[in-house]
């Protein structure tokens, strides 16, 4: 896959089928979308080419009364799903406060057509583009008229009723619903971090954990509570326990992540990890005594064996 970061460095190329948009998270609505590219492309005789863009929209027009995005994927996540997905060229566009001010007809004209170029365009039910986002399919078609492309405008993909989105995911990993969250990104929630000090409380009721700063800060991090989770580090995959909280039972007052890995006694401190969500275990709870924590931690530990276990039985039978 041809990736390419800069517009004034671009060769345009008449061939390109294009679809747009922040492609966050990439979950199967998104795929839906990048499948009838894919076809498109080929029935055409043309490159399936992917225009996204960085930072996130949302952040750069983020106003002061209103809670930063939570971000479902960074741009590295998202180039290599790309590429597992066939997308042949991937145009990454420097979003800005200026480039946000083009009105939906020039930026149809100046950069999706004179500076990339494209035949066709495959496009999501809810795409809106330009400024305030005016533009919608309706303005797309009064552009292809003159211009010559054609459009694919794809329906909404749904799971079991619900309009799979990045606004929806995003409501599900807050709430908890990891599991739900992980069927409509296709893949499990994840988040990368470098392992920092803590107060090593851990350690001494025999559960050492390891706390973590995400390597990028506008990501989402799910509810609070315990999950099950795979954790990738130095290119080995173990299991482990993730609590998302304030530690209530220490009577804690920030938010942490740490994660504890099973069957595990190595110094991982300053490491760069990611972390897998799976299953979520249970919700934040404020225990009577630690003696009662370190119980329900046991618990939480072969349920977590238990799940992972199961899934592995599961995988097998299939195959």
């Amino acid at each position: 896959m041809v990736v390419c970061r800069d517009l004034d460095n671009i060769s345009r190329d008449p061939d390109n089928v294009l679809t747009v948009g922040t492609f966050d998270g990439v979950h199967v609505g998104h795929r839906f979308i990048i499948q009838n590219l894919l076809e498109a492309a080929k029935r055409s005789k043309g490159i399936p080419t992917l225009v996204t863009f960085h930072p996130h929209p949302q952040l750069v027009l983020a106003r002061k009364d209103k809670p930063v995005i939570g971000l479902l994927i960074s741009l590295e996540q998202k180039i290599n799903i790309l590429r597992e997905l066939g997308i042949e060229k991937l145009v990454v566009i420097p979003f800005t406060r200026q480039f946000a001010q083009l009105s939906s007809v020039e930026y149809v004209k100046k950069i999706l057509d004179e500076r990339i170029g494209f035949k066709g365009i495959v496009i999501g039910y809810d795409h809106a583009f330009g400024r305030d986002r005016q533009g919608s399919v309706h303005t797309m078609r009064q552009i292809a008229s003159e211009k010559g492309f054609f459009i694919k405008h794809v329906e909404p993909f749904k799971i079991n009723g619900d309009i799979v989105s990045s606004t929806f995911i995003r409501k599900l990993l807050l709430a908890g619903e990891i599991e739900k969250a992980n069927r409509c990104l296709a893949r499990p929630y994840s988040l990368e971090a470098k392992v920092v000090r803590g107060a090593g409380r851990g350690k001494s009721i025999g559960f050492p954990t390891a706390n973590l700063e995400l390597l990028n800060s506008h990501m989402l991090v799910p509810g609070r509570g315990v999950y099950a989770v795979k954790i990738e580090l130095d290119g080995s995959l173990y299991t482990g326990m993730a609590n998302i909280g304030v530690r209530p039972t220490f009577n804690g007052a920030h938010e942490t992540i740490e994660i504890h890995l099973i069957d595990f006694d190595a110094n991982i401190y300053s490491k760069s990890i990611e972390v897998f969500f799976h299953h979520r275990l249970r919700s934040e709870k404020k225990f009577s005594s630690v003696d009662e924590l370190i119980q329900q931690l046991h618990n939480d530990k072969n349920r977590t064996a238990d799940l992972f276990n199961q899934a592995h039985q599961n995988q097998v039978e299939l195959e």
